[in-house]
């Protein structure tokens, strides 16, 4: 594999900090996600951008993409709103990954939020957090990297 593979672990609402930044404009197919409800998992495979690396090499140098799988575990339920679960072929950018504690007596614990460009969201209920992003296999050089209007 050119460069290091991520292998990262996510307990806390900074750790997911970590996470979404790392997985910040991703991309996927609806087909590449599921929830696994007799497992409480939700699991998904994305192209990532490899921000760590450009970062280090320079954001004139070699830009790179690898496929990594996200993994949340202990999850009660999953709703979407604004994706289309029968177009499984759709391509999805993720903007950001969000936490929040859940206090109420119906829905305790937490519910984390995958917001993607469009305006589509998958909302996920667990317990408690605990995810993991792993990066699979050999990342790949890409002529293009995601651009974003300075504030």
């Amino acid at each position: 594999m050119s460069g290091r593979a991520l292998k990262l672990l996510a307990q806390d609402a900074q750790d997911l900090s970590v996470l979404s930044a790392c997985l910040q404009d991703a991309l996927l197919c609806v087909e590449d996600m599921a929830f696994v409800e007799a497992e409480r998992r939700f699991v998904a495979v994305f192209s990532r951008f490899r921000w760590e690396a450009a970062v280090v090499k320079g954001i004139d140098g070699p830009r790179s993409q690898v496929r990594s799988g996200l993994r949340f575990e202990g999850v009660r339920a999953v709703r979407s709103r604004g994706i289309d679960r029968e177009k499984r072929s759709e391509l999805l950018e993720l903007l950001t990954l969000a936490l929040e504690e859940n206090t109420g007596d119906d829905e305790k614990g937490v519910s984390i939020q995958l917001l993607f460009a469009g305006g589509g969201e998958i909302r996920l209920f667990a317990d408690t957090l605990s995810c993991a992003l792993e990066d699979l296999g050999e990342s790949w050089t890409i002529h293009v990297s995601p651009k974003h209007d300075l504030i």
